[in-house]
C-alpha cells in the first residue's frame, strides 16, 4: 500500500466520527434510534503554503490511488484512507502558492 506524500497538514485539519444514525418520533413521541453503523470516521486535512511542485505531488497521487486505499500518517498515527467523494479544494494562496482543503475517509 503506498502512502500519502509526507507533507504535513494544519492544525485545522480533524477527524470526525460518522455514522448512519437516525433518530424519529414514534406516533406517541417516544424516539424510534437506528444505527447502521458506527465509529467510522472521516479526516477532514487543510493544507495551506503549498508549493507548485507539493501542489502536482498530491494532484500525481490522487490520480494514481483514485480508487484505492493508501497510509495518511495523522500526527504519527497511520490510518488507511481512500479519498472522499469531494473533489480536492485549491485556493490560490501568496503568490506561487495553493492551500488545499480535502476528504479523506478511514477505511
Amino acid at each position: 500500500m503506498s502512502a500519502f506524500p509526507a507533507i504535513a497538514p494544519t492544525y485545522a485539519s480533524t477527524i470526525d466520527e460518522e455514522s448512519d444514525r437516525s433518530v424519529d418520533r414514534a406516533t406517541d413521541g417516544s424516539p424510534i434510534v437506528r444505527e447502521f453503523y458506527s465509529g467510522k470516521e472521516r479526516v477532514v486535512v487543510v493544507f495551506e503554503g503549498l508549493t507548485a511542485a507539493e501542489r502536482a505531488t498530491i494532484k500525481a497521487h490522487r490520480a494514481a490511488h483514485s480508487l484505492l486505499a493508501f497510509d495518511f500518517d495523522w500526527d504519527g498515527t497511520i490510518l488507511s484512507c481512500v479519498y472522499g467523494p469531494s473533489a480536492l479544494k485549491w485556493k490560490p494562496e501568496k503568490p506561487d502558492r495553493w492551500g488545499l482543503r480535502m476528504e479523506l475517509v478511514v477505511v
